[in-house]
């Protein structure tokens, strides 16, 4: 089951990063980001735009979850779905979006339809469900309203959180979040709450707890998303976000290519994983065109 989060591959997308040599500075002694200033990209990621230092609106949302206002180590503030999506949720999305599939984003031209995929066969990558199984399928949210939404793709996500109003979590501010910021809880919005601010290796604490996040449930077992009340951070506002750390891994706005399909960041260990898995800074990946029933999304704003 591990062998689907390949965390050898690094994702490439375009972190330049500074040379060793001694930048310029601007008139407050601050770096000016120049190329050879080795100091600009840690300016970037630990100091606050004047946009960002702005109040957040958690409330004007569309659809999805309801969010909660968090905030980084160096007071950069933002919201954050409370839970993952819902199958319910993703089933409004789906009877009322008007765009057309592939062009929410460059990255997104080969996707075809919004629309969970019901998998074709049997292996642990497919949503296939026998119907002799006594499994529910993947999605059904007639029967199943609260669980997470799986067997999506990335741009299915990333569709989804514009459809509400949001935009799929990756780096704080929005956009593409760099893989060299995958930890940096400056720059990762999700990796933020996850680490409580960077200070925790899981969202519970510090010691691996197999029942919080349900990583021990049967590869094909999922519960509603608000149904387990250890899985979430240590104290306010990180307390307020739950499923982060499990039991589904999360897509993200961190992928390889600007245009076209490529592997993703996929953190959050999925049920079944171990505890190097299920730490808040292993991130594993997933190619953006899959649709797995191991992996869901939530969404963030600014």
């Amino acid at each position: 089951m591990n062998a689907r989060r390949t965390t050898a591959i690094a994702l490439v997308i375009g972190v330049v990063s500074g040379a060793c040599t001694k930048g310029t500075s601007t008139e407050d002694g601050q770096p000016d980001g120049s190329a050879g200033s080795p100091g600009a990209d840690a300016y970037v990621y630990d100091h606050l735009e004047t946009e960002a230092q702005l109040p957040v609106d958690c409330t004007a949302i569309k659809g999805g979850p309801t969010m909660v206002e968090v905030s980084s180590p160096n007071g950069q503030k933002y919201c954050m779905d409370r839970t993952q999506v819902t199958q319910q949720q993703y089933a409004e999305f789906l009877a009322s979006v008007a765009q057309k599939p592939g062009s929410e984003d460059p990255r997104c031209t080969w996707n075809e339809s919004y629309a969970p995929d019901p998998g074709s066969d049997q292996s642990p990558e497919s949503c296939f469900i026998d119907p002799s199984f006594d499994h529910e399928p993947w999605y059904s949210p007639d029967k199943t309203p609260n669980r997470a939404v799986v067997c999506v793709d990335w741009c299915d996500a990333f569709a989804f959180c514009q459809w509400a109003g949001k935009r799929l979590c990756g780096k704080m501010g929005g956009g593409t979040l760099p893989s060299a910021a995958e930890t940096n809880p400056n720059v990762s919005e999700w990796y933020n709450v996850c680490s409580n601010g960077g200070k925790t290796i899981y969202p519970y604490g510090d010691t691996y707890d197999p029942t919080a996040c349900w990583q021990k449930a049967d590869a094909g077992e999922q519960v509603d998303v608000d149904s387990l009340p250890g899985c979430h951070g240590t104290a306010a506002p990180f307390a307020d976000v739950y499923g982060v750390g499990g039991p589904l891994a999360q897509w993200q706005d961190a992928c390889g290519s600007s245009t076209g399909a490529s592997m993703c960041l996929t953190p959050g260990g999925d049920n079944g994983e171990d505890p190097l898995m299920a730490r808040c800074d292993h991130g594993g990946t997933q190619y953006s065109q899959k649709a797995v029933p191991y992996i869901g999304f939530r969404c963030c704003k600014d």
